[in-house]
């Protein structure tokens, strides 16, 4: 359903806003212990976390997956242009796989990231840029420059030919996701300068409002074109921000539940798609009400999801990231 796929868009949006918010913060606590970002450790704790679980889910995709599971539900195989496809996911740029072929099997949400990769090559060098001159400002003009892209894109989407408009809206939506994760490096500065907004932002009946006026624009509205990361990462970066910071943040999700969750979360992402796939072909030959048929399908989907992804972190990512404590700079944990 509409409903389902905008759901799936939003979480994407919180991803991105609380990544940047996240890494931001991280990274002004050690230019302020430290005088500097210890630029090789960044990207060293970044590999660590990400790089393992990524090939891991490429060679499901292209060794294994292919030869498993074949729902018709997935545009997109893995065998055309397959040595291409590899290629560019190898090297970081699934989002360019997803633009110029579409969402390939089970491989489709790995576009997201490639951004986030992308994303983090550049910005631990703006945060020092900007750390020692105005923050605020270089991440204002960083936003600006993202947003006019995006805008320019659009605008520009009649001088081409009817198939291509639709590829320049699709080219901003896989590669122009930055101004998500620099609205919500905003807000951590904001935090972390103490910055005069923040008791107001701190207050119940904002954050009231703010969760009112999201549900609302999710439930009825759902994309707002050009401007959708510019008006939900702001709205999801003031939740972000009292959940993360606020004492007093009216929405808690704290508690040995959610830190499990946490731990597993990226797996959950990375492997819901084989997942799915696999209890749309084991449901095929069930006969049933659709009802019956969608909550077997979810109950499904959701139960393998889950425990391969406890399985993964407990027997194969865990025993790669306690390697990360080895370029800890600053303890990552509760900020408040």
């Amino acid at each position: 359903s509409n409903f389902i796929n905008d759901a799936g868009s939003h979480g994407v949006k919180i991803f991105f806003t609380l990544s940047g918010f996240l890494i931001t913060y991280l990274l002004l606590v050690e230019m302020k212990e430290h005088k500097n970002i210890d630029i090789g450790k960044f990207y060293i704790r970044r590999i660590l976390r990400i790089w393992p679980l990524y090939f891991f889910i490429i060679l499901l995709g292209f060794v294994i997956m292919p030869h498993v599971l074949n729902p018709l539900y997935f545009p997109v195989k893995t065998h055309p242009d397959c040595i291409t496809k590899l290629l560019l996911n190898v090297f970081f740029l699934p989002n360019a796989v997803f633009f110029i072929y579409g969402h390939v099997f089970t491989l489709g949400i790995l576009w997201s990231i490639g951004t986030e990769e992308q994303f983090y090559i550049g910005w631990p060098h703006i945060i020092r840029y900007g750390f020692k001159r105005n923050l605020v400002k270089v991440l204002l003009l960083s936003l600006g420059i993202v947003v006019m892209i995006k805008l320019t894109l659009f605008l520009s989407r009649n001088l081409f030919e009817p198939n291509w408009q639709e590829r320049y809206i699709q080219f901003s939506y896989v590669f122009l996701q930055f101004d998500a994760m620099i609205i919500g490096s905003l807000f951590a500065t904001l935090y972390y300068y103490n910055n005069t907004i923040m008791p107001f932002l701190y207050k119940k009946t904002v954050q009231f409002v703010v969760i009112a006026v999201t549900s609302v624009l999710v439930l009825l509205i759902g994309d707002f074109g050009v401007f959708s990361n510019l008006i939900f990462a702001t709205l999801y970066g003031v939740i972000i921000l009292n959940v993360a910071t606020n004492p007093n943040t009216i929405l808690r999700f704290r508690g040995e539940g959610y830190e499990f969750f946490g731990q597993v979360s990226f797996g959950i992402y990375m492997y819901h798609s084989i997942f799915i796939a696999l209890s749309i072909q084991l449901l095929k030959r069930f006969e049933a009400s659709f009802f019956l048929y969608n909550i077997l399908l979810y109950a499904m989907s959701f139960g393998l999801t889950i425990g391969a992804s406890i399985i993964s972190y407990y027997f194969f990512e865990r025993k790669i990231l306690k390697y990360k404590n080895a370029f800890m700079v600053v303890k990552s944990g509760k900020i408040i």
